[in-house]
């Protein structure tokens, strides 16, 4: 689900940065992209922060001439991860994100915490501290649990202009505002039909798919 929400995007600079822009804000979150990874995790975890922890977008790029770096954590079709997960002492050199240095280590702000640490960890690897490091949170419109933990999150962080949190829908309407052809649009309301509208059967949403497959041929 990740990969289909976000391949659109990948492959139109101007469309994402107008999105991330909707997203946090500000007109110049993201002037330009250098680069979009999907399922983000270091190759090298004892060099990293020493676990497992992976960003499900990782978007590198530059917000005029300052490094910019944002993570995408998507809760589409799972649930916040509960498992415990053992904070090294590595966190300690980006503990600057957040109000405590506990925050990765509490189990309601940990995910969130670990990924956010982990684009940090890349942002100063890469560029030093003159980075700026950002955090998207898109979860489902029935997810229960995900507007207090993204408030949760946001109250612990240092900066709380760098964490957002949207539903899936809000999402997707900043990718349907901003889509640069009437067939980009077209893909935006498939993916809503698809993973917003859960009300409408299979068989509408095949007939979105011929539909689509007709107008690429047409095109």
């Amino acid at each position: 689900m990740t990969l289909n929400l976000i391949g659109p995007l990948a492959g139109n600079q101007a469309w994402l940065s107008a999105v991330l822009s909707t997203m946090f804000s500000r007109s110049d979150a993201l002037t330009s992209v250098e680069s979009v990874s999907v399922e983000y995790f270091s190759r090298h975890p004892s060099q990293a922060l020493g676990d497992r922890t992976t960003i499900d977008v990782l978007i590198r790029g530059r917000s005029g001439s300052v490094p910019v770096f944002v993570a995408i954590e998507t809760k589409l079709g799972d649930r916040f991860n509960s498992r415990h997960v053992v904070v090294g002492d590595a966190y300690s050199e980006v503990k600057h994100l957040w109000v405590s240095p506990d925050v990765p280590r509490v189990q309601a702000t940990s995910q969130l915490g670990r990924v956010h640490a982990l684009a940090e960890h890349v942002a100063r690897r890469e560029n030093t501290s003159a980075a700026r490091t950002m955090l998207l949170l898109v979860h489902h419109d029935d997810d229960p649990r995900a507007p207090a933990l993204a408030d949760g999150y946001r109250d612990v962080v240092a900066e709380p202009a760098t964490f957002r949190s949207a539903t899936l829908s809000e999402f997707l309407l900043a990718m349907r505002a901003a889509a640069p052809s009437a067939l980009d649009a077209f893909t935006v309301d498939s993916l809503k039909l698809r993973y917003a509208d859960l009300a409408p059967s299979e068989s509408v949403w095949q007939q979105f798919l011929e539909a689509f497959h007709a107008r690429r041929r047409g095109s």
